[in-house]
């Protein structure tokens, strides 16, 4: 089904990221797959090349934390150099953030939770409408909301805020894309 695509995965050395790019590769893309952890993704990249359909889709990373701007700049260069287009990028990376009354919590932690969930993703989606906009040729960008952009979400001001960002986001870019062939979308998964 995505035989010769071409898909960026952010936070993809573990739980939903990993799987994510696990199941792309099994319908025929090549994978880019990004963490802050190199190490365990230098691992996951090895585990991921035994679920290529075929010898021709590669497996590459790269180091970045999707809440370094920088980062993603290399992040995307790198996917390019490699793979020399794409065509999806999957907004995975995340983190939970402080959890506790939202005036007593760390205010660097949350600052942390929104830079990383909502700012990255956002910050990714530019670079990937950037790219599919170049290229002249369709994109699709899917964005992981959670559980704390359906309602109020008690004790986790930081993760809940910045989830609502990103279903947001998504929805305004998806209107301002469409016309250019970009789809963009989320999806919160939940537990």
């Amino acid at each position: 089904m995505l035989s010769g695509k071409k898909a960026l995965v952010t936070g993809a050395d573990q739980g939903l990221g990993k799987e994510i790019a696990k199941e792309l590769l099994r319908q025929g893309a090549s994978a880019c797959i990004c963490s802050r952890d190199e190490k365990r993704l230098r691992e996951v990249a090895r585990e991921l090349e035994s679920c290529r359909k075929n010898e021709k889709q590669k497996v590459i990373f790269c180091r970045a934390d999707v809440g370094i701007t920088e980062d993603l700049d290399r992040l995307y260069e790198y996917a390019l150099q490699e793979f020399e287009t794409l065509d999806c990028v999957v907004n995975n990376a995340g983190i939970q953030g402080p959890i506790g009354d939202s005036a007593e919590v760390s205010w660097e932690r949350t600052e942390e939770v929104i830079r990383i969930n909502l700012l990255g993703t956002l910050y990714s989606m530019r670079k990937a409408v950037s790219v599919f906009r170049a290229q002249k040729k369709q994109g699709r960008i899917v964005n992981l909301s959670g559980g704390g952009a359906t309602g109020p979400r008690e004790r986790f001001m930081g993760y809940a805020l910045s989830k609502t960002g990103v279903v947001r986001a998504t929805e305004i870019m998806a209107k301002e894309t469409e016309k250019d062939g970009i789809y963009i979308n989320a999806i919160a998964p939940g537990a």
